[in-house]
């Protein structure tokens, strides 16, 4: 570009790009002709132009710009100030088409949330076939009066409960991906001491880093 940001050069990759012919970008302002008449878009590009026009180079920034027939480019732009014997004679402004890049970023996008829905659907349904056993067992603990049976079925019970506070635990907190395990075993470790009340002798000892 020119000093006062008109299209000095552009290359056979900027007419494949934006389909403008090197004829039609000549002496066109730069960011009128790829903001595409979009306000938003033309002040982005301005304050770019404007930083390198001040001597700064623009770093690699991911942002949109249009083709000739208003198609909107995913591009990454870039822009350095050109100074010849001290003085600003221009701009260098480079940009790279990432719209490939883009659709695979939403595509990955879109797996991740659908592998979160199905781990969702997943945990609740674990959580109510462990519910739906341990009801079942309760109710027939309730239903019979045979000691010896009670017994089995309620040691039945307090492990399934057992599994359901370590499945809580581990698989339905918001990072599962770490687990603290200080608080993790002493809850485990009470939970299990509870799984046999028929052991009121039983002492535990924890030593935990």
């Amino acid at each position: 570009m020119n000093p006062d940001c008109t299209v000095r050069e552009w290359n056979p990759g900027a007419e494949k790009l934006f389909h403008y012919t090197q004829d039609e970008a000549y002496e066109r302002d730069l960011d009128e002709l790829l903001s595409g008449n979009r306000n938003p878009v033309y002040d982005e590009a301005l304050s770019l132009t404007q930083q390198v026009s001040n001597g700064l180079p623009v770093p690699p920034t991911e942002t949109v710009r249009y083709t000739k027939e208003g198609e909107p480019i995913n591009v990454i732009v870039a822009g350095s100030p050109i100074i010849v014997d001290g003085s600003f004679t221009g701009i260098v402004a480079t940009y790279t088409d990432i719209t490939r890049l883009k659709q695979k970023e939403a595509e990955v996008e879109s797996l991740l949330e659908e592998k979160e829905q199905l781990l969702k659907e997943v945990h609740h349904r674990v959580k109510n076939h462990m519910s739906t056993i341990s009801s079942i067992v309760s109710l027939r603990n309730n239903s019979t009066d045979n000691p010896e049976v009670r017994s089995v079925l309620q040691e039945i019970h307090n492990k399934i409960k057992l599994m359901q506070n370590i499945y809580q635990t581990l698989y339905t907190r918001e990072n599962v991906s770490t687990v603290r395990i200080t608080s993790f075993l002493d809850q485990l470790i009470t939970d299990i001491r509870s799984t046999y009340p028929q052991s009121p002798s039983l002492t535990i000892e924890t030593k935990i880093k």
